[in-house]
């Protein structure tokens, strides 16, 4: 009786490891398992950027969009209170009189994998601006975006007076559905 309660406990053991050994690392994470990113817009917090001496303004965030139905997920980059100070010190908005050139490369990558690269540039004729990518994304987890963003205007267009972020790295986190 003993010797085969040794083998069962033997097989039993056994067993246990095959299916640890099967098991890679991470695989009881909601990502190795299929499920998804939880639907919605993960952007960044708002950061704001003046041009040299202060002259022109704009607060800048990039989102990720998971959008339900849809066939591809989105990359935003969105601008708010862009804006130009006058010479007596007053404050004004973007406009189609004075408009704001914008232009940001981004790249997105996700556990040190780069998952794809966009750039794109924009006339800005008020104080916000939504622009998108459509992208396939990698599910649920942390993803960091490189970027770089220049703005010429408004009001003042010289380039000694634009906006250059140089490039920068941000991360946001996506919930699991």
């Amino acid at each position: 009786m003993m010797r085969l309660a040794g083998k069962a406990r033997y097989a039993a053991g056994a067993a246990a490891l095959a299916l640890a050994a099967l098991a890679a690392p991470g695989a009881g994470s909601a990502t190795a398992a299929g499920q998804g990113a939880r639907y919605g817009k993960y952007c960044s917090p708002w950061k704001e950027w003046y041009g040299n001496q202060g002259w022109v303004f704009t607060d800048l965030r990039l989102c990720l969009d998971f959008v339900e139905r849809a066939q591809t997920d989105k990359v935003w980059a969105e601008t708010q209170r862009t804006t130009w100070r006058g010479r007596i010190g007053d404050w004004h908005s973007a406009s189609i009189n004075n408009q704001a050139d914008g232009f940001i490369y981004v790249r997105v990558s996700k556990g040190g994998k780069e998952i794809s690269r966009m750039n794109s540039g924009w006339i800005q004729k008020s104080r916000e601006h939504r622009h998108w990518w459509n992208r396939t994304l990698a599910g649920c987890g942390t993803y960091t975006l490189k970027y770089q963003y220049t703005q010429h205007g408004p009001g003042w267009d010289d380039e000694q007076w634009k906006i250059d972020t140089g490039w920068r790295t941000l991360r946001i986190d996506v919930p699991c559905r």
